[in-house]
């Protein structure tokens, strides 16, 4: 079973090959400045294109607006790094709440990819932070009821 970790960006370090990296904001501008760190830490080049695109992934009042991009690393054994950019809605249903975690969690569950990830969060008030955590949390669970994953505990 893979193993799942959280870290705060700050202290982020990759200590594996990344090939998956999704970032979540509410703006393409909360995404840009945990986009950067990253490249630094995976040793990927920010390409000219960057602000561009994210300049143009603009929030809409239903669904999500992703953009995905692969960029050539550095990194010893894997060649390239997939990006996926996505930008929360702008509205939600009296159903939902503010955090917008229903959008999240979908997100996450259709781009997190295999293999090693990276998901970073950039929420827009730290009130929704824990919210928006618990969504992309529930796409990685621990716990398996079939009886091969038995076998192999």
């Amino acid at each position: 079973m893979a193993q799942v970790s959280v870290n705060f960006l700050a202290n982020f370090k990759a200590s594996k090959v990344v090939k998956h990296v999704l970032t979540i904001a509410s703006s393409s501008e909360q995404a840009q400045s945990p986009l950067r760190q990253i490249f630094d830490k995976c040793k990927v080049t920010e390409p000219e294109w960057f602000h561009n695109v994210l300049g143009d992934l603009t929030a809409q009042s239903q669904g999500v607006k992703t953009v995905d991009f692969m960029l050539p690393s550095k990194q010893e054994g894997e060649p390239m790094v997939k990006f996926v950019v996505a930008v929360l809605p702008t509205s939600c249903s009296r159903h939902n709440t503010q955090s917008r975690a229903h959008a999240v969690s979908g997100v996450v569950k259709a781009n997190k990819g295999t293999g090693d990830s990276v998901i970073v969060i950039s929420p827009n008030t730290p009130d929704v932070a824990f919210a928006q955590a618990c969504a992309v949390g529930r796409n990685f669970p621990q716990f398996n009821m079939k009886a091969a994953a038995l076998q192999q505990q």
